[in-house]
């Protein structure tokens, strides 16, 4: 039985607060592990371990995955349970796969969520911005400095381009402590969010009703635009 300890397997740390753990030859099989990471993962598993191939197969009940920056959640999953597979042999590779969701330990923590349409009821940023398809993968340095590349879609845009309405968008971003910098489609779109959101907008058609919709912001929001119509 572990009790509060700090877990090493092929230079991936965790915390445990308690596990069982069980060897049976070249097999390792930890039962009802807690598992901690900074203040982002918790999670229960039950996994077996072939000290050989260093390969890992189980069931995880996440309790609480929270990725986000200042008040925007990102990603906000609690009391989920998927079949999980783990690879220790070189980096750390985990396969959550009721998510469709990836997630790899070097330096740093890498997540891969190659469907969106899976996270999109747990994401309030998601929600918020209707993005309910496409991929994204997380750069996680520590829980305030975070980069991200995208391929979103089925977004509500106001923005055509050639009269077609713009539903599609690739997209790079840092999280930097409070700060949020964000370019999309070749810098046609830039947005930086810090003690205001300063939104560049390039080569666009903007077609909207303005009554009809509300930014809900604390946040002056400054909008320059080049070469744009209404």
């Amino acid at each position: 039985l572990v009790e509060n300890s700090e877990i090493s397997i092929s230079n991936f740390d965790f915390r445990s607060k308690n596990a069982k753990v069980r060897l049976e030859n070249d097999m390792v099989f930890i039962e009802n592990a807690s598992f901690l990471l900074d203040k982002m993962i918790d999670a229960t598993a039950n996994i077996s371990i072939d000290t050989k191939t260093l390969k890992s197969v189980g069931e995880v009940n996440i309790n609480r995955l929270l990725i986000k920056e200042s008040s925007n959640e990102i990603l906000d999953l609690s009391n989920f349970s998927t079949p999980i597979t783990m690879d220790f042999s070189k980096n750390v590779d985990i396969d959550l796969q009721n998510l469709d969701t990836k997630i790899r330990y070097e330096d740093r923590l890498f997540i891969v969520i190659e469907d969106l349409s899976k996270i999109y009821r747990h994401s309030k940023l998601l929600n918020d911005y209707s993005i309910s398809k496409g991929n994204i993968v997380l750069e996680i340095i520590d829980e305030k400095n975070i980069n991200f590349e995208a391929h979103l879609l089925a977004l509500k845009s106001p923005l055509y381009k050639n009269n077609k309405k713009l539903e599609e968008f690739f997209l790079n971003g840092a999280i930097k402590n409070d700060n949020v910098n964000l370019s999309l489609n070749e810098e046609s779109i830039k947005i930086d969010i810090n003690d205001e959101i300063n939104i560049f907008i390039k080569d666009y058609k903007i077609i909207d009703s303005f009554s009809s919709n509300k930014v809900n912001s604390d946040k002056n929001i400054n909008i320059s635009l080049e070469n744009c119509s209404f």
